[in-house]
């Protein structure tokens, strides 16, 4: 197990904080033990001190020393990735999984007020990206604010006060070998729901019993010495793309280098379509063709300010483009789609990869999967000499992928990166779900780089807010322009990974891939409120010191100190702004010189849109009926009563079924012929 703890500035280390800084403690301990007893596959640390005199910082803590250090392949699937890391007032328990699904379990029973991440993120200039975590920390002395659920700290630390603190670790094999060990060791019990979401008055399992919930919202479901656990009980889908609309017309799409800071178009079209209101289809065209006019050249593809060698900048404004064609009917929108797709089609390496300036770039996003969706949509109207060229350069991307695995690479600093693996299963699915040759093939190298995926999925912790969702922390730099690193969990960037469990489930049939769609999909709704409010992303550290971007009473940009911990960070594009007419960089790049007019722009805050864009290619408009291979039946979006199967969503169309062999199934009284395996049928 030693070879997997780090030896330099953060091996396993006493530290306090003064003014967000570590330093070392030593010098205010009389004395201070840390005692290692070793043995294979476990290892526990006793810490003792006592202070001389009072010490004057923010917190005190002990570095668990794990190496979380993820930087090149393949030494990082031997690296840990700090996948679940919670208190409970009876103490802090954790898991840290590699790449390979080895998990080091940790357990601390007493008073753990808080932990943290050690982001690698030393400043803020743009060459410091911060995509990496040295390791991680747990605190027992905090002066800042915590979540409810933890221990509380004392106010301060004084002459003679003393503390003793015992860590264990332990490899397992398994999440539930590492549920018992950390019960053992904290006597934190773990009894989990069978869903953590569910709709107003379903019926979920707990415990052995049946729960159902009148209110829509979170509820708490566990008892006094359980891990906190919560379900989500939902609104109708509906609610979720309605309110995103909304924001998106109330917060700017910015004409701009990032596709990031435009994506809320996407939601306002599939919102359009679904409405089919003739007025609002006009006016949401006539806003895009002025935004078109801006953030184009003259050739119609993306000026030179837009960035369209960001590959994904491109391949995002043609699919969108696509978008507006399947809204309007107008051709104009396939033949500007044609010439910025020909701008990727440039970019193609002769390996099949997509690159910018030889940086590999297929997974940043998902320019191949937008090649396949201009593909398809091309030959359904007849344009099939277009449709060709377009399908064979998506398959030579992911071929590219199905032959590198996660030897391959993304933007910003190299890493075992989310978006980068993610986007990777998602492609591959997509075109194995298109595309009958080679199915199983493509199917099973998707599988495969999922299963390395899950140390980067929150499927440990119970909470609802954040099951399923990714574990990002560089984005609210260039989001929301907050000034530290942070957990942003979900993030709209976790909608890749829930994409791609849908197509893999559309694959496979297997439960656990449906189970864990719908579960994510609901951590992922929770960003939009009960008064229909849309917020940026959840923040998933207990405990975060630094400053938000705010509006000045003067109307310009502000940076205001701050703690925010376990809660969601609001939009900032209802206010933060920038003149239309003019197409900007999308990043803040030097705070230093922030006394920025309200007009600034910069900022990428509408990649939340990416639950809503998921959200309506996946489970919208969908109702799912899993028969399990012993005969029973998990439902979503939908009912059976009396051997029938009905929905009250008005907006279901299709109903996918997975059946264990052929045969017939009843759905609102209408008889529809069903074989082995998953079924789509149109109703």
């Amino acid at each position: 197990m030693e070879k997997y703890f780090r030896t330099d500035n953060y091996k396993q280390s006493v530290y306090m904080t003064v003014k967000g800084k570590s330093k070392d403690i030593s010098a205010s301990l009389a004395m201070i033990s840390t005692e290692n007893q070793v043995k294979e596959g476990e290892k526990h640390t006793h810490i003792s001190f006592i202070a001389t005199s009072r010490i004057d910082c923010e917190a005190v803590g002990f570095r668990l020393g794990i190496d979380t250090y993820m930087d090149t392949y393949p030494e990082w699937n031997d690296k840990f990735f700090p996948t679940a890391l919670r208190c409970e007032k009876e103490g802090f328990w954790g898991m840290f999984v590699s790449p390979l699904g080895k998990i080091i379990t940790v357990a601390c029973p007493g008073n753990i007020v808080s932990w943290k991440n050690e982001y690698n993120r030393s400043n803020y200039l743009m060459s410091d990206v911060g995509h990496r975590i040295y390791t991680s920390s747990i605190e027992f002395f905090n002066v800042h604010e915590q979540p409810l659920r933890h221990a509380k700290s004392a106010k301060e630390i004084n002459a003679n006060d003393k503390y003793e603190i015992d860590i264990y670790y332990k490899m397992v094999d398994s999440v539930q070998e590492g549920y018992e060990y950390i019960t053992a060791k904290t006597g934190i019990l773990f009894e989990l729901p069978s869903r953590y979401i569910m709709q107003p008055k379903e019926s979920i399992t707990h415990k052995g019993e049946e729960i159902t919930f009148d209110e829509v919202g979170r509820h708490i479901i566990s008892e006094e010495g359980d891990a906190e656990t919560s379900v989500y009980v939902r609104h109708d889908w509906f609610y979720y793309l309605e309110n995103a609309s909304k924001s998106a017309e109330n917060c700017q799409q910015k004409a701009g280098s990032h596709v990031e800071s435009w994506y809320g178009y996407f939601t306002r079209v599939a919102y359009a379509k679904i409405l089919n209101n003739t007025e609002y289809t006009s006016q949401l065209v006539s806003e895009f063709e002025k935004f078109y006019k801006v953030i184009t050249n003259r050739h119609g593809t993306l000026a030179k300010k837009a960035l369209p060698h960001r590959i994904q900048n491109t391949s995002g404004f043609f699919e969108l483009l696509l978008e507006f064609y399947s809204l309007t009917g107008d051709m104009k929108y396939m033949e500007r789609a044609n010439n910025n797709a020909e701008v990727l089609l440039k970019c193609q390496h002769a390996d099949g990869s997509y690159r910018s300036h030889n940086i590999h770039y297929t997974c940043v996003i998902y320019p191949a999967k937008s090649m396949l969706m201009l593909a398809i949509k091309e030959r359904e109207i007849g344009l099939l000499d277009r449709s060709k060229i377009h399908w064979d350069s998506a398959r030579r991307a992911i071929y590219d992928l199905h032959k590198n695995k996660d030897n391959i690479g993304t933007e910003g600093q190299m890493t075992f990166e989310d978006g980068m693996i993610s986007c990777e299963v998602l492609q591959l699915a997509f075109l194995a779900y298109n595309e009958s040759k080679n199915r199983e093939g493509l199917t099973s190298v998707a599988e495969e780089i999922f299963e390395k995926h899950k140390c980067l999925q929150q499927t440990i912790i119970p909470d609802c807010r954040t099951f399923g969702a990714t574990l990002r922390f560089w984005e609210a730099r260039y989001d929301i322009n907050f000034r530290y690193n942070m957990l942003n969990t979900p993030h709209g960037w976790t909608s890749w990974k829930n994409c791609a469990c849908y197509y893999l489930y559309m694959l496979t049939g297997k439960f656990e891939y449906l189970k864990l769609t719908m579960d994510t999909m609901g951590a992922c709704m929770q960003v939009i409120d009960e008064q229909g409010v849309l917020n940026w992303a959840f923040v998933a550290d207990p405990c975060i010191v630094g400053e938000t971007f705010e509006r000045g009473n003067d109307g310009h940009a502000v940076l205001v100190p701050t703690v925010v911990g376990e809660k969601y960070m609001p939009m900032i594009s209802d206010w933060y702004r920038q003149d239309p007419e003019k197409l900007i960089f999308q990043y803040v790049l030097d705070f230093k010189k922030l006394k920025l007019k309200r007009s600034a722009g910069g900022s990428c805050d509408n990649d939340v849109h990416e639950h809503f864009k998921c959200l309506t290619e996946t489970v919208f408009g969908r109702a799912f009926i899993h028969q399990c291979d012993d005969g029973k039946y998990e439902l979503y979006n939908c009912y059976m009563k009396n051997d029938i199967f009905y929905s009250d969503d008005k907006h279901v169309k299709t109903y996918v079924i997975r059946a264990i062999k052929d045969g017939t199934i009843n759905i609102s009284n209408n008889n529809y012929s069903i074989i082995a395996g998953i079924n789509e049928i149109n109703i």
